[in-house]
């Protein structure tokens, strides 16, 4: 595994820690952070941003939000990470789902992720809507 997979594994570490501002280090000042979706998806610029994305996701699943990542595969300056999350319901149940998420990377710096899956279907079941 490289060093971009490496750095990609990292950031789902720290979000998963709460640890946003040192994840943030891992984004290149003008990252470009794509997820679809209305509820919690959007096109994000910048570090300022994308912080307010992490924490949008945070007080919107504050039940509990955890990121495992199964599988890493980079390309040059490329990396697709195959993840799963896993949302803590109110009701004490848990919600799975897989997808995945392409990253870009210059200078050793995330300058794209582009998220592949379903936010509204996983904010409607989770009730987030």
């Amino acid at each position: 595994m490289g060093k971009n997979a490496d750095t990609v594994r990292k950031s789902y570490r720290l979000f998963n820690q709460g640890k946003f501002d040192e994840a943030l280090e891992l984004y290149d000042d003008k990252v470009v952070y794509e997820v679809p979706g209305s509820t919690i998806g959007g096109s994000y610029r910048g570090k300022k941003q994308l912080s307010k994305f992490f924490n949008t996701i945070q007080t919107k699943f504050n039940e509990g939000l955890e990121f495992r990542v199964d599988n890493v595969i980079e390309s040059k300056n490329k990396v697709i990470a195959e993840r799963r999350a896993i949302v803590k319901l109110g009701d004490g149940k848990k919600m799975e789902w897989r997808s995945a998420d392409l990253y870009e990377f210059r200078g050793g710096k995330i300058i794209r992720m582009r998220a592949y899956t379903d936010t509204e279907a996983i904010a409607r079941a989770a009730g987030k809507v």
